[in-house]
């Protein structure tokens, strides 16, 4: 319609312009209008139009359009305060106000659990009026999901107290994605492809689009997702938020072999019991994904409680090691500096003796130093390449074909070797694969 719309005012506007010269263009604008309009032409030039703006529209990422806005973060600032709620009404009896199981063979040390209604009551069957329920209880740590009535799929929401960690180390942890790579095995690719202009000045915020590529066991395709990541620290509540979507980049299209998440959002409050530098903090993270394949309900169950403790073990411990891994890459730079400005006196001192020691003219003299000095800026510093950290892959699980996409086996028979390797000490990629995936 709108193409329809410029190409007659095109017209009009060159009626207009040779009226004064006596050319008349309005029988040619109605005889060209009827032959657009009986004889097929209309249909090119919408098509043509809309290729033209289709291809404008997906160059750049509308950030205006596109961000997280203000009041969704701020709608999160309470959610801390809603987990309380949720946990008092799901694991905690009224009666004598203790913690009521939720698995019966992971009692938690230091926890005095009620006894009530008998010990093999558990708090699975307990349910909030949004639907979450206990799933699993692990050390500084309880999780609980919820059934999307749109998906079938389950919604998850954990919450964690690490009284070893700092909020600004576990911010960092979510955020910086070269120290992600380090120690997270499952990270195929993950980088920043877009970063917000309005955040670029601020250390408090920021907005970014993310691709990260996932390795999945060897019978599926590995999954990738792209999404937009905002972050506000708020120091006057004292807390973090962190929300994630998924969302579409020009710079991100889809590739073959791997299997593009289209669903997925996460949001994720860390508030610290002191102070933002001082060890001690409370999360509650909630998220959804839909990973495009029905793995079977006891093999989901399996993962999510052989897996979650271990990945958030993990993720604690590189909470814990941050600083080091900062004072590390700082100290490489500073290496780096003092090898470069090493070697560049050496070039001079070389050359200073040679001019001494020789009785060449002047001439010759100012000729060697050109040459030198135009060598020096023809050199190239040779970084080294980062240490692999894929390691060996063990398989631990069997699962039936009848149980696998038939897509996902399609596609793996293109993906490369390298998810056959992956570290001894893990317990099987597909051990955490389903909850790792979300602590982008």
């Amino acid at each position: 319609m709108y193409s329809w719309q410029l190409s007659s005012l095109i017209l009009k506007r060159v009626n207009f312009k040779y009226t004064n010269s006596n050319v008349n263009l309005s029988s040619f604008s109605k005889h060209f209008s009827a032959r657009v309009k009986f004889g097929g032409y209309r249909k090119r030039i919408d098509l043509w139009f809309k290729e033209q703006v289709g291809a404008v529209g997906v160059s750049v990422y509308n950030w205006d359009r596109e961000r997280i806005p203000d009041e969704e973060v701020n709608s999160y600032s309470q959610e801390l305060e809603g987990i309380y709620k949720l946990r008092d009404s799901t694991v905690v009896c009224t009666k004598c106000r203790l913690r009521i199981i939720i698995d019966s063979s992971s009692k938690q040390p230091g926890i005095e659990y009620c006894q009530c209604h008998g010990a093999k009551t558990t708090a699975t069957l307990n349910k909030d009026p949004d639907g979450w329920q206990p799933y699993i209880e692990r050390q500084d740590m309880l999780v609980w999901r919820r059934q999307e009535s749109d998906t079938g799929l389950f919604a998850y929401k954990v919450y964690g107290s690490f009284s070893d960690v700092t909020a600004e180390d576990f911010l960092q942890v979510q955020i910086d994605i070269d120290y992600r790579k380090q120690w997270d095995a499952t990270a195929q690719e993950l980088q920043i492809i877009d970063t917000d202009p309005d955040s670029t000045t601020s250390s408090n915020h920021s907005a970014d689009v993310i691709y990260w590529e996932m390795i999945w066991p060897k019978l599926f395709a590995n999954r990738d997702y792209v999404y937009q990541r905002r972050w506000i620290i708020d120091k006057e509540k004292r807390i973090v938020v962190i929300v994630s979507k998924g969302t579409d980049h020009p710079d991100a299209p889809v590739k073959p072999g791997t299997h593009r998440v289209r669903t997925y959002w996460s949001y994720m409050v860390i508030k610290p019991y002191k102070e933002f530098h001082q060890p001690g903090i409370e999360f509650g993270l909630t998220y959804f994904d839909d990973p495009g394949v029905r793995v079977p309900s006891a093999i989901t169950a399996w993962v999510a409680v052989a897996g979650l403790s271990d990945f958030l073990s993990r993720m604690r411990q590189a909470s814990k090691d941050y600083k080091n891994y900062k004072i590390k890459q700082n100290t490489i730079k500073s290496d780096n500096h003092i090898v470069l400005d090493q070697e560049n006196l050496t070039e001079y001192e070389d050359l200073h003796k040679e001019t001494n020691r020789t009785e060449e003219s002047k001439d010759m003299i100012e000729n060697k130093i050109m040459e030198e000095d135009n060598i020096g800026h023809d050199k190239t510093v040779k970084h080294n390449t980062p240490l692999e950290i894929m390691q060996s892959i063990k398989e631990t699980n069997h699962i039936e074909e009848s149980d696998i996409d038939k897509n996902d086996i399609e596609e793996n028979e293109n993906k490369d070797n390298v998810t056959n390797s992956m570290s001894q000490e893990e317990q099987g990629l597909l051990n955490y694969f389903f909850l790792s995936r979300l602590f982008a």
